[in-house]
């Protein structure tokens, strides 16, 4: 086989393999993917290595080192891109957790709003038993007498204003 070719594809090979180096050293992601393909275009294009022409074996360890170079390539940009990966998921596993924690704190808060309507309600509640309790005291002592039925007028009130204020906590509540 003529010597040029086989010093044209050496030449060849020898400027990928520098631009390989250059972009071993960069993080351009789609720099290394096209190197791997014109490294890949390299392999095939190559001319085969014949029996009978000893001088073309070259071409063979040629397409070794290609083989080689592309496969160093992807593998680094895959590992880069893993490494993204497995940082990105650890940043959403925390994010996560964060949310999480917000909302059980919201969840606590709620809960605690609900419960002091709750007691509200129970404390007007009570109100208004101990309020019906002396006004039914009240009543059972009543003797007709005008400061009684002013104090039975009063109780009454009382009693009424209890119960709108349980009626207005009950529809807070709902």
């Amino acid at each position: 086989m003529d010597e040029k070719i086989i010093k044209k594809w050496r030449s060849k090979l020898a400027d990928l393999l520098e631009q390989a180096r250059t972009s071993a050293e960069a993080t351009d992601f789609d720099a290394r993917l096209e190197l791997a393909d014109e490294l890949q275009h390299f392999i095939m294009e190559n001319p085969p290595s014949i029996p009978e022409q000893p001088e073309t074996a070259e071409f063979e360890e040629m397409d070794k080192i290609a083989r080689s170079v592309h496969d160093g390539l992807l593998l680094t940009a895959i590992n880069e891109r893993l490494a993204i990966i497995a940082s990105q998921t650890a940043e959403f596993a925390g994010l996560t957790k964060k949310i999480k924690s917000q909302t059980d704190a919201n969840e606590k808060a709620a809960n605690s709003l609900r419960f002091e309507k709750t007691q509200r309600v129970l404390a007007s509640v009570t109100e208004t038993v101990v309020a019906i309790k002396d006004l039914a005291q009240v009543v059972e002592n009543q003797t007709g007498s005008e400061e009684e039925m002013a104090a039975l007028a009063k109780q009454l009130a009382k009693t009424l204003a209890a119960l709108q204020d349980l009626r207005s906590l009950a529809e807070e509540v709902v």
